[in-house]
């Protein structure tokens, strides 16, 4: 089971409650800020939510990253190139 996350808060609770790693949701993310799901949040909004998220927890993140934020392969590819950029795939970290 891999909980799904909307914010640094909720990130922290699934860690403390001893989940190994948890996912990022889209939906959620994007509600919460007050956008409806379906791309309707920018690319960099959401990985700005998506970075803190996985700066303020010490387990591994997965992103939900909407639809890729793009209609071609080289679109899909920058998100996939900055999804990256936000540490994901680096070591876990955390935020004093």
């Amino acid at each position: 089971m891999l909980p799904n996350a909307w914010d640094v808060a909720s990130a922290r609770i699934f860690e403390e409650a001893g989940f190994p790693a948890i996912g990022t949701t889209s939906a959620g993310i994007a509600n919460a800020l007050g956008y409806p799901d379906g791309q309707k949040i920018s690319r960099s909004e959401m990985l700005a939510v998506v970075h803190r998220i996985a700066a303020a927890v010490g387990i591994p993140v997965t992103a939900d990253m909407e639809a890729g934020y793009g209609a071609k392969p080289k679109e899909v590819a920058e998100t996939a190139r900055e999804v990256i950029e936000t540490g994901l795939w680096n070591e876990p970290r955390r935020y004093n």
